[in-house]
């Protein structure tokens, strides 16, 4: 048999929510943060994806030979942290500003809505858990 391994690291965004693992549209486990699991397959092609509530990964279809370990890395969408950064300095210059700097803020709103739909729309297309291969080895 054959082994696939998943590595989690999702960043400190959902850290504490587990992630369901698909193989061929059957759950088989759940992978929390910083976790390394391994699931034994048969020889041929599977799909594999990770699910987190509504949001899935991206399908990926192995074609696994006989004793081979393939190991993939489950992470979060690349610019999630530092949207969430630069939207709370936003917030902390908006404070600062209004009040202390007496700053013309007419753009912060507009600013605020791009850093708050851009990642929105990463989350309605399903797109903020990314699976991808990241090494093929035999035992």
């Amino acid at each position: 048999m054959s082994k696939i391994r998943i590595e989690r690291n999702t960043g400190w965004i959902g850290q504490l929510a587990r992630i369901e693992i698909y193989i061929d549209s059957e759950k088989v486990g759940t992978i929390n943060t910083i976790e390394t699991q391994e699931y034994e397959v048969e020889n041929g092609k599977h799909k594999i994806h990770a699910k987190f509530g509504w949001d899935n990964s991206q399908k990926i279809e192995l074609n696994i030979v006989k004793n081979e370990i393939i190991v993939l890395k489950l992470t979060q969408y690349k610019y999630g942290t530092l949207i969430l950064l630069m939207a709370f300095g936003l917030q902390l210059l908006y404070m600062l500003g209004k009040d202390t700097l007496n700053f013309d803020l007419k753009y912060y709103y507009i600013l605020s809505a791009i850093l708050i739909l851009h990642p929105v729309y990463y989350w309605i297309k399903k797109k903020s858990l990314v699976l991808k291969e990241i090494d093929k080895k035999t035992f």
